[in-house]
């Protein structure tokens, strides 16, 4: 059994008229919104897309839809489609296939497609029917459709034979509502957060995206440490900032290498001062460049370029670290020492628990370290910054020791 993504782009065929901008080709974080539904059906297992296109708006949609599809195919290696009439539709599925439906226009909650998913088998995702969900489309009495379900291949076929062009995945809904198909029923919470929505203008998205950067879950465990943590509200800023101006990640990554590279040329100059105050915000740029990324589904592939600012930083450190030692064999073993597991801590931090819940916020990071010893500069005390990074290393290596230990007891 295969899962089958099956995405709408027909909101002209629906209504009757062809908009000025299709909810389908609305903007959402610099590519369109049905892009980031591929993203979504593609993180939550789909192998195959199938986009169906309105035959009538051809001559509008149909292009844009083409490169997207072909974008989307390269980029995760997997077959996409694009399909104008029913026809075509019905060679593209098999009837052993499991087809993931989401409703044109719809921004739905990672974890939503996830649990549908999960289940392997026909089922509706569902929401209460309370005030903030009356604008959904209703199930009974007490439920409401929470934008996405999956109907079984055979279903849809034995649909399509008898549908002409009325609108698929509404009939495909009631019949399954019909035939009693397993429900999921989601909270109101998303729906109240914006998370959960259906968008028809530029400016449901836009809100959408505010939503995505405020309420998404933080990108990876202890990711910058408590630095990250106290500057959460200005990056919840500037990801709202970026993603309404339709920014790449890419390119906001390569602004911060190129500011890691200047920095490391400064720092091997013996200009340690600014040296370090550029590489602190290489490190910030690349952190936001890595969560826009996660949060508009783009951060696929091999991501480098966050660890090769990283990188960077230690290289930096390093140079400053070994000036400081100059020819002393223990101020070198102790510079080397912080390199190491500064490098480990980075690196290996999603291999291995923290030994502490408080550790995930308050272990030191390359940006923690690099503040350490930028105030070690200004007082000029570059060697006893070095040592005192040291003794906290060796601390928390010797708790996360001590807790494997009590675990294997």
């Amino acid at each position: 059994m295969v899962l089958v993504a099956l995405l709408s782009a027909r909101n002209a065929a629906r209504d009757g008229f062809q908009p000025l901008v299709s909810s389908a080709l609305l903007d959402f974080g610099g590519q369109t919104l049905i892009e980031y539904q591929a993203r979504l059906a593609l993180g939550a297992g789909a192998a195959k897309l199938v986009i169906h296109a309105d035959a009538a708006g051809a001559d509008v949609d149909l292009p844009e839809l083409t490169r997207m599809a072909d974008h989307v195919a390269r980029e995760a290696d997997c077959p996409v489609e694009v399909v104008r009439d029913m026809t075509e539709l019905s060679r593209s599925i098999a009837p052993d296939d499991l087809v993931l439906l989401i409703a044109e226009g719809t921004v739905i909650p990672s974890e939503a497609l996830d649990a549908l998913s999960a289940v392997e088998g026909e089922v509706v995702l569902a929401l209460p029917s309370v005030a903030s969900t009356a604008s959904f489309e209703r199930l009974d009495a007490n439920s409401m459709w929470g934008g996405a379900f999956c109907v079984s291949g055979a279903r849809l076929l034995s649909t399509l034979d008898m549908l002409g062009e009325w609108d698929l995945v509404l009939t495909l809904l009631r019949r399954a509502v019909q035939d009693g198909v397993e429900r999921i029923m989601l909270p109101p919470e998303p729906v109240l957060q914006g998370r959960l929505a259906f968008l028809s203008d530029q400016a449901s998205a836009d809100l959408a995206l505010d939503a995505l950067s405020d309420y998404a879950p933080d990108a990876g465990r202890g990711a910058g440490g408590g630095v990250a943590a106290l500057l959460a509200p200005i990056s919840r800023t500037l990801l709202r900032e970026l993603m309404h101006r339709q920014a790449e990640p890419g390119h906001i990554a390569l602004i911060a290498i190129l500011l890691s590279a200047g920095a490391i040329a400064l720092g091997l100059s013996a200009w340690t001062f600014p040296a370090l105050l550029i590489m602190l915000p290489a490190l910030g740029i690349a952190a936001l460049a890595e969560r826009y990324a996660q949060l508009t589904l783009r951060a696929t592939g091999r991501r480098w370029q966050a660890g090769a600012v990283q990188g960077g930083a230690l290289l930096l450190l390093g140079v400053i670290g070994i000036r400081a030692a100059g020819a002393e064999p223990l101020a070198l073993t102790t510079v080397l020492f912080v390199l190491l597991f500064l490098a480990l801590f980075t690196f290996a931090a999603e291999r291995v628990p923290p030994a502490a819940p408080w550790l995930t916020q308050f272990r030191p990071g390359v940006p923690a370290a690099l503040l350490l010893v930028l105030a070690g500069v200004i007082v000029g005390y570059v060697g006893i910054a070095f040592a005192l990074l040291g003794w906290v290393l060796a601390g928390l290596a010797a708790m996360r020791l001590f807790h494997v230990g009590k675990a294997e007891l």
